[in-house]
């Protein structure tokens, strides 16, 4: 095969549409019958083939990168040598070796036990005691805690015959007492490396409807994507399983993981059909490993069923922190359409008012980020940067790129740009703070310093003892309680603490969605989270 061909092909792929069928068709079939491929022109050809069966101009097209895809695994399975140089490569049928969370690594062994094996553990000497010391009672750890024996030899101890050392050690943390949050630290200090296939098959399929795309929509919708039906597909709990599992496998095939997917509570899963073969899974956490204070609801993006993209967004009152990771393969499909059409299943869902941007999304410590020019992807969906000197800047340096040809943003300027949180606002005649969790933690660190100086440096005696009590066995988190100590809450904090507890109530025993919705419609709570912005809150609020 001419990698010429594919590598030509892959640079035109976002300019296909209905007239270009024979040019692209004909090659894609003649790529998938090749008898010979090197490591490099598998890659090239697979990520075509992807990107074909994401975005095919004709059924035909579609069929042709379905059948690339299986003409690649077979060959592999037919040449081992090759396989094995493409270890972490994503590409079906290799494998993935990496070091991965323990609920991950927990869900992986409970569902796939014959596709996942141990690799290595790279601490197996005194941090291998000193974490099983921690998960398990003293009478079964009393050699390891007089050093008579080490951690390695002791374990295998315990696996007899049938067990393998993984299994054992997934059961030692199976049987802890320790919160999840306990584990997953514990679990990355031993450093546990597994190896497994996520090419295996589901046990079905969810549906969707291939669909031809004659034009690319390159530009979001701005002004109507707000008003865009949004369709809730109603899944069975095996069908949630299913969707969450492909989400995580998509995710480790980039050597990635995110929270929501990882520790998702895959009954609460939601799936939604955005149109254009765009099929989206909102994902909330599992409530052992929640957020405080906001609602961490992450999303994996399909088109056509090939994941595309994934992302997430945090949640609190009107406003929700958010950002998109395309995979590579897709880039420069229909990305930024496609981020608007999760904005606003976002915004019809959560009833979101404001959408923030970090300045990572953008480009801030992210050199892909800035090589992109994300910056430009989130201004020309209507984000502007908060503080206004870079407001400013933007505008200027917009109409540079749009009225001088050739003209590109230099990369010192994105990096400036990149320096700022973004805002978009669908409600301008919003009176309140724009702020996310991050910003009630910056505020609660200036009401910290205010507190140590009241209270010559003691923090923890009158001021957490007037902010935290017990209502029905129910504590108030001691985020919450900091947050509380602000003392224009007044004859309000009553009320406040009786409102907190209701949440706390709600985000424990029940799902997400009530906890974000209660939140919402709980006017003493955001009442006084406005306030507290207000008194202590970062300078660059809007």
């Amino acid at each position: 095969m001419s990698q010429d061909i594919a590598t030509i092909l892959f640079s035109k792929r976002t300019s296909c549409d209905a007239g270009d069928l024979k040019v692209i068709h004909q090659p894609l079939v003649n790529i998938g019958i090749q008898s010979r491929f090197t490591s490099s022109q598998l890659k090239v050809f697979h990520s075509l083939c992807l990107f074909y069966k994401a975005y095919p101009a004709s059924r035909a097209i579609f069929d042709a990168a379905h059948e690339g895809l299986q003409h690649i695994a077979d060959y592999l399975n037919a040449h081992t040598p090759l396989l094995e140089r493409l270890e972490n490569s994503g590409i079906n049928p290799s494998q993935l070796s990496g070091q991965w969370s323990y609920a991950f690594t927990r869900w992986l062994s409970a569902t796939r036990p014959d596709i996942v094996s141990l690799v290595t553990i790279g601490e197996t000497g005194q941090t291998m005691a000193d974490v099983f010391l921690q998960l398990l009672p003293d009478t079964l750890t009393e050699d390891l805690r007089s050093a008579r024996v080490d951690a390695m030899p002791w374990m295998l101890d315990f696996k007899g015959k049938k067990k393998n050392l993984l299994v054992l050690m997934l059961e030692f943390f199976e049987k802890s007492e320790k919160t999840t949050k306990e584990l997953e630290h514990y679990w990355s200090l031993l450093q546990v490396f597994t190896r497994f296939s996520p090419h295996t098959e589901n046990k079905g399929e969810i549906p969707y409807s291939i669909f031809i795309h004659k034009k690319f929509k390159k530009q979001a919708d701005i002004g109507t994507g707000q008003q865009k039906t949004i369709s809730e597909i109603i899944l069975s709990p095996d069908q949630k399983e299913i969707i969450v599992g492909q989400s995580r496998m998509a995710l480790a095939c980039y050597l990635r993981e995110t929270d929501p997917l990882t520790h998702a509570e895959v009954k609460q899963s939601r799936f939604f059909d955005l149109g254009r073969g765009l099929q989206v899974v909102l994902c909330c956490m599992a409530p052992e490993i929640r957020q405080t204070i906001d609602s961490y609801v992450g999303y994996m993006a399909f088109k056509n069923g090939v994941p595309v993209a994934y992302g997430g967004g945090w949640v609190l009152l009107e406003g929700c922190r958010i950002g998109i990771n395309v995979f590579p393969p897709f880039r420069g499909g229909e990305s930024m359409y496609i981020f608007q059409q999760i904005m606003n299943l976002y915004q019809n869902i959560f009833r979101i008012s404001r959408f923030y941007a970090d300045p990572y999304q953008i480009g801030k410590g992210n050199s892909d980020g800035i090589r992109s020019g994300a910056f430009w992807t989130y201004y020309k969906l209507g984000f502007v940067p908060l503080q206004a000197e870079l407001a400013n800047m933007a505008k200027e340096e917009f109409k540079l790129l749009y009225h001088t040809r050739g003209y590109r943003t230099s990369s010192a300027i994105l990096r400036k740009l990149a320096s700022s949180r973004m805002i978009k606002s669908l409600d301008n005649t919003l009176n309140t703070p724009a702020f996310d969790a991050g910003d009630l933690a910056v505020a609660a660190r200036a009401l910290n310093k205010k507190w140590q100086k009241k209270m010559d440096g003691d923090l923890n005696s009158d001021s957490l003892s007037l902010a935290t009590h017990r209502d029905d066995n129910t504590e108030i988190d001691r985020n919450w309680a900091y947050l509380l100590c602000e003392e224009t809450a007044g004859k309000k904090m009553k009320s406040l603490k009786a409102a907190i507890n209701q949440a706390l109530k709600i985000r424990v025993n029940k799902d997400e969605w009530s906890y974000i919705d209660f939140l919402k419609e709980n006017k003493v709570i955001s009442d006084y989270l406005n306030l507290f912005i207000c008194n202590y809150g970062p300078t660059d609020q809007v």
